[in-house]
């Protein structure tokens, strides 16, 4: 799908099914069929189903070429610019000599149409729609440099989840809690707020904590942040803002005592988030047998973490947990008995921890 544009009246947007009514309008007065691809030969829009390969190729290897418009096999082609840039190829089912015309006309109001929408974005609208991928990245220095947005910049994005009924009030306090001349704050859906961050050599995970811990404290909701690598200009925003997002959804997966987790180390989650649901079952089932046990059990889980934490030695692991080192034993046994593996020892210990990831992102693609 090619990018969506916000025209700035409204906030209404240009979808492909605005350019499709373009071309069926075209076709209403015409009587013509119309085709538009993108640079790489892929179909966007069309008024009717694509069933010539005869059109395929003739449109790849006008693309190819370096004609601005061609008649080929029963088809007439026009390339359409947007800021010198190739956006888009369109095509019509005729060679006739008012082919051109037509051609030109429609490849005018398409133009027109992305004019429009580059014109007077606030700042918020900009980020936002780059973070959606509705500005094409030929668009961005020049939409910054009329919007007075530096481009280039140390940047980092910050991803907010919040519930949907909190959103405004979350906004609200994280607008009052950062430096809106260089920083910026919009809301990318109704559960998402992003925060644009100029990177100034700040402490990012106990900038991250600190401002959870005030949003949850001022808005009285819970709060959850992906939080990017470094970017140096706006043209990595919409791929910063991808990876902000990712850490949200992986770190909330394998890391939940965590509020906060950054795209630069999610740890192993990052691996296990990608492996495919039969390699998954197959790792499961040689570590646990057909039986999968309960992994979910929140005592036994802290228990492991704190033993790991202590290098697996009980005594101490005992003494922050509050309990007789005797009861902790018992406890190792009953879970090596639950499980067949014995966290005690180094190995087995690691085989708990990445099955019990592993198990809940089975879970987690069984939920889709």
């Amino acid at each position: 799908m090619h990018p969506v544009f916000l025209i700035d009246w409204g906030e209404k947007l240009i979808t492909n099914q605005i350019l499709k009514s373009i071309l069926l309008e075209k076709k209403d007065i015409t009587g013509f069929d119309f085709w538009l691809f993108n640079p790489s030969g892929q179909k966007i829009v069309e008024t009717k189903g694509l069933e010539n390969e005869d059109l395929i190729k003739a449109v790849n290897q006008f693309i190819e070429s370096n004609l601005l418009k061609q008649t080929l096999e029963s088809y007439s082609f026009i390339k359409i610019f947007i800021r010198n840039n190739l956006e888009y190829v369109l095509a019509i089912n005729s060679k006739e000599e008012n082919s051109e015309m037509i051609l030109k006309l429609v490849y005018s109001e398409i133009k027109n149409i992305f004019d429009l929408t580059n014109k007077n974005l606030s700042k918020t609208d900009f980020f936002r729609n780059i973070f959606l991928g509705n500005i094409i990245q030929s668009d961005i220095r020049e939409l910054a440099k009329s919007s007075h947005i530096e481009y280039t910049s140390n940047r980092l994005i910050f991803v907010i989840e919040v519930k949907e009924k909190s959103i405004e009030i979350v906004k609200e306090t994280l607008i009052n809690l950062v430096t809106l001349n260089k920083d910026f704050v919009t809301e990318v859906s109704s559960t998402l707020i992003a925060l644009i961050k100029e990177d100034d050599g700040f402490k990012v995970k106990e900038f991250g904590e600190s401002i959870v811990d005030t949003l949850e404290s001022e808005a009285m909701t819970k709060v959850s942040m992906g939080v990017s690598s470094q970017i140096e200009d706006l043209k990595e925003v919409n791929n910063a803002f991808k990876e902000a997002v990712l850490a949200l959804k992986v770190g909330k997966l394998f890391y939940e005592s965590s509020e906060v987790f950054q795209y630069t180390k999610l740890g192993v989650g990052r691996l296990i988030n990608q492996l495919p649901l039969d390699l998954c079952e197959i790792f499961l089932n040689e570590i646990f047998g057909k039986k999968i046990p309960n992994l979910n059990d929140e005592e036994n889980t802290n228990i492991v973490q704190v033993l790991f934490k202590n290098n697996l030695n009980i005594s101490e692991a005992a003494r922050q947990l509050f309990m007789h080192r005797n009861t902790l034993v018992y406890r190792l046994d009953k879970i090596e008995k639950q499980t067949g593996l014995d966290v005690r020892k180094f190995d087995d210990a690691i085989l708990y921890s990445i099955g019990k990831m592993v198990l809940k992102h089975v879970n987690n693609i069984k939920m889709k």
